[in-house]
């Protein structure tokens, strides 16, 4: 059975058989999560087949299937609880804009799915991919806000393109129409955001630029880019205000940073020789093993301690002098140096 911490779901319905009823409730389940994971802005892993069984009535031979999950170890990634009524809303709100607009949910669901991607490379080195996919949800939601400023308005495309400062009646109307819907109502008329944006996204889209120049533009505009795309969305789709207000502050503000604990031993191998290696081993290394502990230290957060063992793999002549132990995971922005006795301890906050 699935930990406290993940999200279980459990769906009910009729169908010619267990795996055409499998394969619906998955499909079902799976639309709803990126609408989950824009709302709580957290990340949300594969949604996977664990447990399934017929329950027709009074029948004496029912059809099976489990899958293994492998269970939680070690230090478990941050997490946050769902806002059950703010989710509501927002996928109650999704539905509704079908009146104004029949295509404006699927492409509302697509973008979602796109914003749920890019929460799940919010990690330390992933910022690039991170951003290219945020890019992908604002173009996916400039269709939507052209067409609701063509609403609003009350003019059409000649119109409004002329408003816009746009020459009408070139070939290329409606894809400058298009960019400045985007440019004015997914990006919120921040200029600067979403040009850096969508030169990362082009330059990595066609591949003329190297992926080491843009590491480091993707890294200074991930977190604009992420608040523009997910309220535009949030916005587009209609949700209340009172709901917008909620999501736009406190815990659901900002993603869940999913960077992985890692940790770094520097030092200096000291000793004369050139074969710094052990005999038979190719490299000098250290056989490293953690045995971290997990303690409760309320207000949501935990407190991560434990004791890391290590044996030096050198050559006979070639000793280690331990300089640093570093101990990185979520939100760490300066890592936590101990006295060398191979003890961490830092504190992870679970949103619980």
């Amino acid at each position: 059975m699935p930990s406290r911490a993940s999200l279980w779901v459990e769906a009910r319905g009729d169908g010619p058989s267990l795996e055409d009823g499998l394969n619906a409730a998955w499909g079902a389940a799976a639309s709803v999560l990126s609408v989950i994971a824009l709302v709580t802005n957290a990340a949300i892993g594969e949604l996977q087949p664990h447990l399934a069984f017929e329950t027709t009535a009074a029948a004496e031979d029912r059809a099976f299937f489990q899958s293994t999950i492998d269970a939680e170890r070690g230090i478990p990634l941050p997490g946050r609880r769902i806002p059950v009524e703010a989710t509501v809303a927002t996928l109650e709100a999704i539905a509704t804009t079908r009146r104004a607009d029949g295509r404006a949910p699927a492409r509302l669901m697509r973008a979602a799915n796109q914003y749920l991607l890019a929460l799940r490379y919010w990690k330390r080195h992933h910022e690039l991919l991170c951003v290219s996919h945020l890019f992908m949800a604002a173009e996916t939601l400039k269709v939507v806000a052209l067409r609701k400023a063509l609403r609003d308005t009350g003019l059409d495309e000649t119109e409004l393109a002329r408003s816009w400062g746009i020459r009408p009646g070139e070939p290329r109307t409606r894809p400058l129409l298009e960019a400045s819907a985007r440019r004015r109502h997914v990006f919120h008329a921040d200029d600067d955001t979403e040009m850096k944006a969508a030169e990362i996204s082009d330059g990595f889209e066609h591949g003329y630029r190297d992926l080491g120049d843009l590491h480091g533009p993707s890294l200074d505009v991930r977190d604009k880019t992420g608040r523009h795309v997910r309220s535009s969305l949030l916005e587009l789709a209609g949700v209340p205000e009172e709901v917008l207000a909620e999501l736009a502050s406190g815990r659901h503000e900002d993603p869940v940073d999913m960077t992985e604990y890692v940790r770094y031993m520097r030092g200096r191998l000291v000793g004369p020789g050139d074969d710094l290696a052990l005999a038979g081993d190719e490299y000098p290394y250290l056989e490293w093993t953690s045995a971290p502990t997990l303690t409760d230290a309320g207000d949501g957060q935990i407190t991560i301690s434990g004791t890391e063992t290590f044996t030096v793999r050198t050559a006979d002549s070639i000793g280690f002098k331990a300089e640093s132990y570093e101990f990185w995971g979520p939100r760490m922005e300066h890592p936590p140096e101990d006295s060398l006795d191979h003890k961490a301890e830092a504190r992870q906050d679970l949103d619980e």
